[in-house]
């Protein structure tokens, strides 16, 4: 009930836009991510991909990891490290409302997909508007996040 009271906030403020001059804000930002991560990592047949995922829409299955046109993604991220920091530059203004580290744990890059750690702060929702965000996001191999997500 919480997650939906939080997005329909979020859509009232995004409907909002036209009320306040945006002349000022830039069209793009940046969005910078710390990642930790502990338990074991998966072994190489489990771990096919790694990455960044900023969804512009509310997740509801795995099949969902597949709207790449809906969200940002990043490059692979690196295996077998305690932390690692990266940076995504030009990104459209937007509201991302599920934020996550995306695990492909499966040869099927169309549904072998789930969250590996989940951005936890304003209930997992993120405000780009021309400016740079940074999101902290922890990685637990051993107690991975429920999905579809729970705020």
């Amino acid at each position: 009930m919480k997650r939906i009271l939080t997005f329909c906030i979020a859509a009232f403020l995004i409907s909002c836009e036209g009320l306040a001059p945006l002349d000022d804000v830039d069209p793009e930002g940046i969005i910078a991510v710390t990642i930790t991560y502990e338990g074991d990592w998966p072994s190489s047949n489990e771990l096919f991909d790694l990455r960044f995922l900023a969804f512009r829409f509310i997740p509801q299955n795995e099949s969902d990891f597949t709207r790449i046109t809906e969200m940002v993604v990043s490059d692979r991220l690196q295996y077998n490290v305690d932390e690692q920091t990266i940076v995504i530059r030009n990104i459209r203004n937007g509201t991302f409302f599920y934020n996550a580290i995306g695990w492909q744990f499966g040869p099927d890059i169309f549904s072998n997909w789930r969250p590996a750690g989940e951005y936890r702060e304003n209930d997992g929702i993120a405000v780009l508007r021309g400016d740079s965000i940074h999101l902290d996001i922890h990685v637990d191999f051993d107690n991975l996040p429920a999905f579809p997500p729970e705020f």
